[in-house]
């Protein structure tokens, strides 16, 4: 008796298991950007009396485009600042209250990005509070390349990417 219940019990749970399809990285595979932006993507906080201040999550674009302009390094940047300004013109990068450097660089070009873009819908990031864009610095000749977003009252995120990591 106790061999034959033991017997259902392991073929019912080998007949299930077996008939599953979906593995455990499935709900990532939405598409092969989405993928690869999932091991790119870096995050950060500022916090200050422990209220959250500022979060920022970036991905290095080089290297999820080989398409993509080469000449210039590129990310795809989602911010939150907890006082950012009404005025679209000096809130999220724009805010003159945090500095946005890659290398000690200041960007080259700031563009936010429309909900309908591509890569708002085929990456990662997808905060309803956030603000978005796609961030151009001149190209660095330096294999490590160090992101970083300062306040001058609430500190400093870094986020350290290394090229060759990244190609891998």
């Amino acid at each position: 008796m106790i061999k034959n219940v033991a017997f259902a019990g392991l073929t019912s749970i080998l007949i299930l298991t077996s008939c599953s399809t979906r593995g455990a990285m499935e709900p990532f595979h939405k598409n092969k950007y989405f993928e690869r932006s999932m091991t790119n993507v870096q995050i950060g906080t500022l916090v200050d009396k422990k209220h959250t201040q500022a979060i920022i999550k970036a991905i290095y674009l080089n290297q999820i485009f080989k398409t993509s302009d080469q000449e210039v390094e590129n990310f795809f940047i989602s911010t939150f600042f907890a006082s950012d300004p009404e005025d679209s013109n000096r809130s999220g990068l724009h805010n003159p209250d945090y500095v946005l450097l890659l290398n000690k660089h200041e960007p080259m070009f700031v563009t936010e990005l429309e909900e309908d873009h591509f890569l708002r819908q085929n990456l990662p990031l997808k905060e309803r509070w956030s603000r978005y864009y796609h961030v151009r610095f001149k190209k660095m000749q330096s294999n490590d390349l160090t992101l970083t977003l300062s306040h001058k009252k609430y500190g400093t995120i870094v986020l350290p990417y290394a090229k060759d990591e990244l190609a891998k």
